[in-house]
């Protein structure tokens, strides 16, 4: 979701509705308040040494103690400020911060608003580490070299939960694994007896 997109749904809703963010934890206090929107242009690389470019909004909210929630029509009225003041604010993935007491603030991914109990409730998820190559079923790259020793294709890349190259290859086109631990423990051999060093006369 994006700004313009909240902000169409949050036209739908009474003005006068107090607005009540939820979380898996609980919701939001009365006397929220709306710290700062931003926009940010981000330039990244990911695991499998590819680069990526992309803009994302985040609005932050502190926690406070007050009397009641902000009202949905005040709430419309900052986004709406905003998104004219940036550009580009309004189109861009929308995250939101936020944490009870503004301690460990925690991103969140915004669900579309909904009128129940007498209050707009907007539901927040929280954002999980996400590994793009893996997701889009791409094969991570080796970070070594190709004649490395290693079972299967050489050591797994860095920060891949996998033993070797071919279990990254696999588990990235959504595979259980290469199974070559499986294949070690059923063709592992008792340790050789250890040689004496006395000499043979």
């Amino acid at each position: 979701m994006n700004l313009n997109e909240l902000l169409e749904a949050m036209r739908t809703l009474p003005e006068d509705a107090p607005l009540v963010f939820s979380m898996p934890d609980g919701p939001s206090g009365e006397g929220y308040h709306v710290t700062e929107l931003k926009l940010a242009h981000i330039k990244s690389v990911d695991c499998a040494a590819k680069l990526d470019t992309w803009t994302e909004a985040t609005l932050q909210l502190l926690d406070s103690q007050g009397k009641t929630h902000m009202a949905v029509g005040k709430f419309a009225n900052i986004l709406d400020q905003s998104l004219r003041r940036i550009e580009g604010l309004g189109n861009s993935p929308l995250r939101i911060e936020f944490a009870h007491g503004n301690v460990g603030i925690r991103v969140f991914e915004p669900a579309v608003p909904v009128f129940s109990d007498g209050a707009a409730q907007l539901s927040l998820q929280p954002i999980k580490a996400l590994c793009k190559p893996a997701m889009a079923g791409m094969p991570v790259p080796k970070t070594s070299s190709s004649n490395e020793a290693g079972c299967c294709g050489g050591p797994a890349p860095d920060g891949v939960h996998a033993c070797c190259m071919q279990d990254a290859d696999a588990k990235a086109a959504g595979e259980i694994g290469c199974g070559c631990n499986r294949k070690k423990a059923s063709t592992s051999e008792p340790e050789p007896p250890a040689i004496s060093n006395r000499s043979c006369g």
